[in-house]
């Protein structure tokens, strides 16, 4: 999907098009064929939820997910882009303030629940297939890549969940980090990472990007020695 009034160029600019939902008359490839990291297409996406769930997303989330997994609506909010067709739509990427703004804490429990495969405190609130599937590579790496991504999502990307698969290069996303972690990550230096193998869930929050961006590389040695430091520490309080 490409809209009206994109840049198409790899940078932080792709995507910022004022008419997101206007789509371009030439898109950038036909489906199947390549893969782009695009935001206008994630904001036509969320347009579309909203028309699917007949609600502005921010609602379903808090009904559905948010409060009965106990997040504290102070410390979460969602921009949008006003009403269309007597919806509010939601964001579906960061431009223009339009994703949410939420708390680290509040961050960590979303995160919580799918660590815990979509139940929480016996109660299913996500299909635990879909959970698995949505974490699990869904980009081919025979797929060719966009000349103009921001990304390269080929076999490390799931269902907006980075993985921690083998790129098209044959090179793992986190080498230091076990097969099972997987990623949400945004502008900024904001990430948050689960860790089923581990029962762990770590959140990054920062504002931080446009003075040193934090590589795979540097996340994967940091969840190395995290690793460590458990292994450690089991060797030295045995049961």
């Amino acid at each position: 999907y490409r809209a009206t009034n994109d840049e198409p160029r790899g940078s932080y600019r792709h995507g910022p098009s004022p008419t997101p939902f206007d789509p371009c008359e030439t898109p950038l490839f036909a489906p199947g064929t390549q893969y782009a990291y695009w935001d206008s297409a994630m904001n036509e996406f969320g347009n579309v939820l909203t028309r699917v769930a007949r609600e502005p997303l921010a609602d379903l989330f808090k009904r559905r997910i948010a409060d009965p997994i106990g997040m504290d609506p102070k410390q979460w909010r969602w921009g949008d882009f006003g009403r269309i067709d007597g919806i509010t739509v939601n964001g579906g990427s960061g431009n223009s303030n339009r994703h949410i703004f939420i708390s680290a804490r509040q961050m960590a429990r979303f995160g919580l629940l799918f660590l815990q495969c979509g139940n929480w405190n016996g109660r299913q609130l996500l299909s635990e297939r879909w959970v698995e599937t949505a974490t699990q590579p869904q980009v081919p790496t025979t797929l060719g890549l966009w000349r103009d991504s921001a990304a390269d999502g080929r076999g490390i990307y799931g269902f907006n969940w980075w993985v921690n698969g083998l790129r098209a290069n044959g090179q793992r996303k986190w080498p230091g980090a076990p097969l099972g972690t997987y990623s949400a990550s945004g502008h900024n230096n904001n990430d948050m990472f689960i860790v089923p193998e581990w029962n762990m869930v770590i959140v990054r929050l920062g504002l931080d990007q446009s003075q040193r961006e934090i590589t795979d590389a540097a996340y994967s040695n940091f969840i190395e020695k995290v690793g460590q430091a458990i292994t450690d520490g089991a060797r030295a309080n045995p049961k």
